[in-house]
């Protein structure tokens, strides 16, 4: 593989690698996280509801009926849980805060003041409910970031009824793009060690264990302190409206509330739109209590989602990279294309499988390092490797074949035309006694006979996988083997291109005959060795050429068919590459100029299982 590739390729993955922690990579693929959930619902089936949640929401109905300010409300939710308690729910969660306390400023009726205390009072101690009450946690920026917790009531007022056990705290953790995909399993308070659980993990813990102290919820166990939600965009959870409960409670409906809330875990939450909104993969609006819900749901199933660690998914992105690089390689455009496309479709059904079996794995930064890869790789290949091969197609197509173009294209060896030394077999091809024919014809008739016989010759050549490298006067030289090697003996094809030769001259002296005109005759001349192949010439002119000793001597061998009046001869070091495809006849050793004697061949005629 080409170190240029390889380069280009790690240059792209250290990018990505780098770059995936940024904002804009990071929330593309949050939003595929999302989309992941929308997926896995429309595969899932069929909306259901849960069994063990149900919320009681302050919705617009319920702020629309009750006339007075919602911080008088105290009194509201002592009724709802002086009629919820006898119903023996699992656990009941307020995600309700109150700013102050109204009794320190206003003085109200003995039945109204402190009710909701009461009710507390009775539900804990009287009915042994579990109760959680959430509280706020703000961030403190500086050397260690803890947490401090909103108590100016909640546990001031209600930390000696529920104990520090009963507190749980409600924050989110909004990513990059505000939407809330994770939570906090617990928060460590800024004043001690300890950890104060998350509202949802604590409401979960009493559930699983129906204690009433169950404070740091330990046996919830997530996969980190800080995970995933596992939304499920097809559960429902029952929700009833303040109002409506308020007023069943009011009325003594008992049976309403063993009915809708015995054994249930019970939340209490803002329901309406105009406050504790936030951002979800459920909806752009969302109420914080569903938030809530969802992750409760998720402890007591044990249905948590569970991401890769840092490290694997570098190794899935390095792998991406490879694969592409692979692809590009190995394959043209358009293949490779087709090829990546195929290998993004595969990757994209794998993420969603896992998906569904609660597992996260990279998407977007997959997607990029391969895209990128193959985008830098062709652009590199078309730009300058690709268009270095274009030029030596174009230079070539005068001198073969498409195919051996093709072949080029290809090919991952450079061709190189300042000159190399390759071993070849050299054709050349002379007409007889064309003299004596162009003395007899007309200039004009002379001209179209040698354009006709060398077109045919030359289709005859190039079909055989030839390089023609030149026409002198009427005769011709080729060679084949270069400048890529496309079959595996040369040699043979240059005698089967020799009898094809013979074949199209006989059939072009028919057609010539018809016409009025003489025949021609030809010898050709075969021999294979070692020669310097090059771009050959003057700044001016240049031309691809086969030069040495090997061409001189097949050069001669092609006189010698007039010598011994045969159409094809060979060297010995031809037949020998040809021997076991060829029926040939040993005209002896003969003299040739500047060269040792050698044995020649006369060529009869192919094998059975060679023609």
């Amino acid at each position: 593989m080409k170190i240029q590739y390889v380069l280009i390729s790690l240059l792209v993955l250290s990018v990505v690698l780098l770059t995936r922690h940024l904002s804009l990579p990071q929330i593309l693929e949050l939003k595929s996280i999302d989309q992941r959930f929308h997926i896995r619902a429309a595969l899932s089936g069929a909306k259901h509801r849960s069994t063990d949640i149900v919320i009681i929401g302050v919705d617009d109905k319920s702020i629309a009926t009750i006339e007075e300010p919602f911080i008088l409300w105290d009194t509201f939710f002592a009724q709802i849980l002086n009629a919820l308690a006898p119903a023996a729910p699992r656990v009941i969660g307020m995600d309700i805060i109150w700013a102050k306390s109204i009794d320190r400023f206003l003085k109200r009726p003995p039945k109204q003041r402190n009710a909701f205390k009461k009710a507390l009072l009775l539900t804990v101690n009287k009915y042994k409910i579990p109760m959680v009450i959430g509280i706020a946690a703000s961030i403190k920026k500086g050397t260690n970031q803890h947490n401090s917790f909103d108590s100016s009531l909640q546990m001031k007022h209600f930390g000696l009824i529920l104990g520090k056990e009963g507190f749980g705290v409600i924050n989110t953790l909004p990513d990059a793009d505000k939407s809330i995909r994770r939570v906090k399993r617990y928060f460590q308070a800024r004043a001690s060690s300890e950890h104060i659980p998350s509202f949802a993990a604590l409401i979960a813990a009493k559930a699983m264990t129906g204690k009433h102290h169950s404070q740091h919820s330990d046996h919830i166990q997530p996969p980190s302190p800080i995970h995933w939600i596992n939304y499920d965009l097809n559960l429902d959870f029952p929700l009833y409206s303040f109002i409506d409960v308020l007023q069943k409670a009011r009325a003594g409906d008992r049976n309403y509330f063993r009915q809708h809330f015995h054994n249930k875990v019970v939340l209490f939450g803002i329901n309406n739109v105009s406050d504790d909104i936030h951002i979800t993969p459920l909806a752009t609006e969302k109420p914080g209590i569903f938030i809530h819900a969802h992750t409760i749901e998720n402890y007591l199933h044990n249905q948590y989602l569970y991401s890769l660690s840092s490290q694997a998914q570098a190794m899935m992105i390095i792998i991406a990279c490879l694969l592409t690089l692979l692809i590009a390689y190995r394959l043209s455009l358009v293949p490779a294309f087709f090829s990546l496309l195929l290998a993004l479709f595969v990757y994209i059904i794998i993420v969603i499988f896992s998906f569904i079996n609660h597992y996260i794995i990279p998407l977007v930064p997959v997607i990029l390092v391969m895209f990128l890869t193959f985008v830098s790789l062709f652009v590199y290949r078309f730009t300058v490797e690709d268009k270095n091969k274009r030029r030596l197609a174009h230079f070539f197509r005068s001198y073969v074949n498409d195919a051996v173009v093709n072949d080029i294209l290809k090919t991952d060896k450079p061709i190189e035309l300042r000159g190399s030394r390759q071993q070849v077999c050299v054709l050349f091809s002379d007409i007889r006694n064309f003299t004596t024919y162009s003395e007899s014809h007309d200039p004009e008739v002379v001209v179209t006979a040698l354009n006709e016989y060398f077109s045919a010759m030359t289709e005859v050549i190039l079909s055989y996988g030839g390089t023609v490298d030149k026409f002198i006067g009427d005769g011709l030289m080729a060679f084949f083997g270069a400048p890529v090697k496309t079959v595996q003996n040369p040699t043979l094809n240059a005698l089967k291109s020799a009898l094809a030769m013979r074949e199209k001259l006989r059939q072009l002296n028919q057609r010539w005959c018809e016409q009025g005109l003489a025949e021609l005759d030809n010898g050709i001349g075969l021999h294979t060795g070692e020669a310097i192949i090059g771009n050959i010439g003057s700044d001016k002119k240049m031309e691809y050429t086969a030069i040495g000793d090997s061409v001189n001597v097949a050069s001669r061998i092609e006189g010698l068919t007039k010598q011994f009046q045969v159409p094809i001869i060979m060297s010995a070091d031809s037949y020998v590459q040809v021997k076991n495809h060829v029926v040939a006849i040993s005209k002896g050793m003969v003299s040739i100029k500047g060269h040792s004697d050698i044995e020649v061949f006369e060529l009869i005629k192919l094998k059975e299982q060679d023609t």
